[in-house]
Formats: C-alpha cells, sequence, structure tokens
C-alpha cells in the first residue's frame, strides 16, 4: 500500500482534514477486501480543499464525471460553492 502511504502523508503534510472511507477503511479493520481506488471524506471549507488541491496538485487530479476530464482547479469562490466532489 505504497501509494495509500504517500496520499495520506501528502494530505497530513499540507494539513488538510479528512478520514478514509470505503474499501481501505474496511480492509484497515481486518475485512478481506481487494480494493484499487482510495474513498474520503473532508469538510467542505474552502481552506480545506485549497489545501486538498496544493496537497495533489501536481498529480494532475481530475473530476471524473464530466467528459472531457475536466481538472481539478479551484479558486477560493470556486470552493465555496462546492457540495460534492
Amino acid at each position: 500500500m505504497p501509494a495509500l502511504e504517500s496520499l495520506v502523508e501528502r494530505l497530513v503534510r499540507h494539513q488538510v482534514e479528512f478520514v478514509i472511507v470505503g474499501g481501505f477503511a474496511a480492509v484497515a479493520h481486518g475485512v478481506s477486501l481487494v480494493t484499487q481506488d482510495v474513498d474520503s471524506c473532508c469538510p467542505f471549507t474552502p481552506e480545506n480543499l485549497l489545501r486538498l488541491q496544493r496537497a495533489v496538485g501536481d498529480l494532475h487530479p481530475f473530476h471524473r464525471l464530466p467528459p472531457g476530464r475536466v481538472p481539478f482547479q479551484l479558486t477560493p469562490d470556486a470552493a465555496a460553492g462546492l457540495k460534492n466532489l
């Protein structure tokens, strides 16, 4: 799980408030499960979302649902209006 450890270290270093949920959280609690994605939850404050953006920006994240791989790029105003990401 080096990739997960690297991601968590990035988030902690940038002081992002978050929790790991989903498959990896289940594995941490002893469930035998194979998962390839990381699910997390975090407070949707503009400050926290901008810290998240700084933490993962060099990984070139994008929104997975809209067509065209829309880049994850926030401004303080855009972050204030988000309810889901």
